[in-house]
């Protein structure tokens, strides 16, 4: 019996090559900014403070959904994921250096290997678009520590 859930992409068997799932990924995509929508039209939402995260499979989104959101957000927050730079045009990419990122990954991580996020970090980059790599130990989670730096990276951010 297969689970029942939704990924960005799909793992060939025998093989660590991902698959990716375009269209499952743009509905995701146009789902967070529907949602953040109408977020905006029930409350009261500084527009120069959204951030949007996401880990493992949800940074794969944060990233999107950062770099194709253009100005809708004031930073973003992959964690334990990475993006795949043929993904996404030089128009889209340039939009997105009004939007920073903060990219967190551990190098004990067996799931995403360090490598493919200093890939997304050195393509960002590339792009102009601002970027910060924060490493932290303890592999494919979310440590007490990350939690800080994030919580200390949105305040510090969002000052400026």
């Amino acid at each position: 019996e297969r689970p029942i859930g939704y990924v960005w992409f799909e793992t060939e068997a025998g093989s660590a090559s991902r698959v990716p799932r375009p269209a499952s990924r743009r509905l995701a995509e146009e789902y967070v900014t529907t949602v953040l929508e109408a977020v905006k039209k029930t409350h009261k939402v500084d527009g120069d403070r959204v951030y949007l995260m996401g880990f493992s499979q949800g940074a794969f989104l944060a990233y999107s959904a950062g770099i194709r959101g253009g100005k809708a957000f004031r930073g973003v927050i992959p964690i334990g994921g990475w993006l795949t730079p043929a993904d996404f045009s030089a128009e889209e990419v340039a939009a997105a250096r009004s939007t920073e990122f903060l990219v967190c990954h551990s190098p004990q991580d067996l799931g995403i290997p360090m490598a493919e996020c200093e890939t997304s970090v050195e393509f960002l980059r590339k792009a102009g678009v601002p970027v910060s790599l924060f490493t932290y130990e303890g592999g494919h989670v979310i440590s007490p520590p990350l939690v800080k730096k994030i919580a200390d990276w949105i305040s510090e951010t969002s000052k400026r």
